[in-house]
């Protein structure tokens, strides 16, 4: 029998039940005595089974309290103790790679939800003739359809991706399409369904021209461009409001531009307005004529299932090569009383953004070429991972192809984190195919040629390519998977990924090495999205 502690004893004495038996006890022996005097033996029966009542009342029922009143940790230890708790491996060929060391994070420590986004991953597939249909991730069945309108579809189809956002709500966000050559000065569509039901929204873009006091001609222009969140209920607006000074050629002044970024947020139908914050950039001399080629604008970079508690706000510039100088990236995140804070982020972080944990501890970034003017690989195109002050290089194109002395890129544009944030999974492509003719790179001189034995390395390369390769998000990272042939479309979870194979839609576990294949089709004309 198990000991019972001094507290135990003294809830044994003082409950109830306890009372209730003395009551029970002191009866019988009442009826024990009548029963003797009056030679009734059935009442001595009476009285023996109200005392074995009342001690089995006192007794047990107390006992079973206590065992009850155990916190849920104890009475789960002996369960939990049995139970293997199960943590995702990689394949059984790969070594395993120890746990990076903590460091201390370049921002405040994120704030934790009790779930950050509790829904189950989903599956779309979007057509470019705008045509959004849902499909079952565990059996690939058809469980919705939704089509967007014909004038909220952009004629180009890679330009039409960037515009379609989808959360896990269901909720799908096109636009804004610009009905014009201009953005600000011509009309534009934006088109919500919220789940239910489709509707326009209006773009908020301003175009206005004006003659200030000292004659100088001034254009004014307001840019909009609004995004989901986790919860459905809101919509974020990112707004670049711009005030541009003509200047005077003939005088030698040069146009300028003063900026400011605001943030928005507001209901899902674009009112009940609130400012969660605003970046104003310094008064800009647009040297080179044209204002975009020198001076920042601002936009935002945003989970692909949402804004929840946090998003990226990146001030950038594209100068006259098309290189990306970055001028200010800063992280919004929303604390535990619902209020807004940025904090400026390292220059680690003045990359393109691919993916980020849902608790903005960790983020995958992209170090792209800055090839110009028509070559295609001068610098090395790198992936990292970015943890707490950590950076972990999980794909890097000198290392791996030795390719800086010919005209041919490989890069991994597309690394997502797995849901517990221990793989990454990226798909590696190459701007060439096998079989093309290759050339020496700007590097290596002009005129110069590559030998057969290179262009035979080349190609060898290329014939397995594009590939969707799963690394560990350790340092030194090791692959756990590698799929020739194959392009990434997300984690469905913390094991299996969705890939898109000979142009078919299919999920692959890490863990197992097995394939669930469906009968839906993926090709020029849609793409896919988990979300």
């Amino acid at each position: 029998m198990e000991k019972m502690s001094v507290m135990h004893w003294v809830q044994f004495v003082t409950n109830p039940w306890i009372m209730a038996s003395y009551l029970l006890i002191c009866s019988s022996v009442i009826l024990a005595g009548i029963a003797q005097r009056r030679k009734r033996r059935w009442m001595c029966y009476a009285a023996g089974a109200t005392v074995f009542v009342g001690l089995a009342a006192g007794f047990f029922r107390p006992r079973l309290e206590i065992r009850n009143d155990a916190p849920y940790s104890q009475a789960n230890a002996v369960f939990q103790g049995s139970k293997a708790v199960a943590r995702l491996q990689p394949a059984t060929q790969v070594a395993q790679s120890p746990a990076p060391p903590r460091q201390e994070s370049p921002f405040p420590e994120p704030v934790k939800p009790e779930a950050l986004n509790p829904l189950a991953p989903r599956l779309w597939v979007v057509s470019n003739s705008g045509e959004v249909t849902e499909y079952d991730p565990s059996a690939f069945g058809t469980k919705l359809t939704v089509r967007i309108p014909p004038d909220a579809i952009r004629s180009d189809a890679r330009a039409f991706r960037d515009l379609v956002q989808i959360n896990r709500r269901g909720q799908i966000l096109v636009g804004p399409i610009f009905h014009g050559p201009y953005a600000a000065s011509t009309s534009c569509t934006l088109w919500l369904w919220n789940g239910q039901s489709g509707s326009y929204l209006n773009c908020e873009n301003e175009h206005r021209e004006e003659t200030a006091a000292d004659g100088n001609h001034l254009v004014t222009e307001i840019l909009s461009r609004p995004a989901l969140t986790a919860d459905g209920e809101h919509l974020f607006w990112f707004v670049n409001a711009q005030q541009q000074k003509q200047g005077d050629q003939e005088k030698g002044v040069m146009p300028s531009v003063a900026t400011t970024f605001h943030i928005l947020e507001t209901s899902l139908s674009g009112n009940q307005r609130e400012e969660i914050g605003s970046l104003p950039f310094p008064d800009c001399t647009c040297s080179t004529g044209a204002c975009e080629e020198t001076c920042p604008t601002a936009a935002a970079w945003v989970p692909k299932t949402g804004i929840s508690n946090f998003f990226v706000v990146i001030g950038s510039f594209t100068g006259q090569i098309e290189q990306t100088t970055y001028v200010n990236e800063s992280l919004y995140r929303k604390s535990a009383d619902g209020q807004w804070a940025s904090s400026r982020l390292p220059s680690s972080f003045e990359n393109d953004i691919l993916d980020a944990s849902e608790d903005a501890s960790s983020f995958v970034v992209a170090i792209t070429d800055s090839a110009c003017c028509g070559w295609v690989n001068e610098s090395d195109d790198r992936t990292l991972l970015l943890r707490r002050g950590q950076t972990t290089v999980l794909f890097d194109e000198f290392a791996r192809y030795n390719n800086s002395q010919y005209d041919v890129n490989y890069s991994a544009g597309d690394a997502q984190l797995c849901p517990d944030n221990q793989l990454v999974a990226m798909t590696i492509s190459s701007s060439a195919r096998p079989g093309e003719e290759f050339r020496a790179s700007d590097a290596g001189g002009t005129g110069a040629k590559l030998s057969a034995e290179v262009v035979e390395q080349i190609n060898k390369t290329l014939v397995e390519l594009p590939a969707v390769e799963v690394v560990t998000a350790t340092e030194p990272p090791t692959r756990a998977a590698y799929l020739p042939n194959t392009t990434l479309v997300g984690w469905l979870s913390e094991k299996e990924i969705l890939i898109v194979k000979d142009s078919l839609l299919v999920a692959y576990d890490v863990v197992t090495g097995t394939m669930r294949k469906s009968n839906i089709s993926v090709g020029d004309n849609s793409f896919a999205l988990v979300r």
